[in-house]
């Protein structure tokens, strides 16, 4: 897979392991991890939208229920609208 450069497939055998392995309270807490990341790039100055938005896609992809993945998703919405500013 890394002789073509083609990541893609790597990616989803580790997304599907990901969600066999982590029970739904351990992948909160991945992303609780997360979202403490998040807060780390914001405290910078200048403010790094750019980590913080993916660190947000990063939990997002946890399989989480729809409630906390909507909320993630409205957070880097959120950021990417006020990096625009």
């Amino acid at each position: 897979m890394e002789r073509s450069r083609s990541f893609e497939p790597a990616a989803r055998i580790y997304q599907k392991e990901l969600k066999r392995l982590l029970d739904p309270s351990r992948r909160m807490d991945l992303a609780k991890v997360y979202l403490g990341f998040v807060d780390r790039a914001l405290a910078r100055i200048p403010k790094d939208y750019r980590t913080a938005i993916q660190f947000l896609d990063l939990a997002r992809g946890l399989g989480l229920p729809d409630k906390e993945t909507l909320a993630f998703q409205r957070r880097a919405a959120a950021l990417a609208y006020e990096a625009k500013d």
